[in-house]
């Protein structure tokens, strides 16, 4: 349950809206950040996501 509270609604609809799934992963220090599984099979962090910084989808 805390993995999902790090990840922002923002995060989940950005996701979301490009038809991807967003899930939690845990980095080395054991921080948690939201990754976006996109529809061309690669990952990224929801802060990227959301500075465009992804390349195409």
């Amino acid at each position: 349950p805390g993995m999902k509270a790090a990840m922002s609604s923002a995060g989940e609809a950005n996701c979301a809206m490009i038809g991807g799934s967003l899930s939690a992963a845990r980095q080395l220090d054991g921080s948690v950040i939201g990754m976006c599984a996109l529809p061309n099979g690669k990952r990224c962090s929801e802060q990227s996501l959301a500075a465009g910084s992804c390349g195409s989808y």
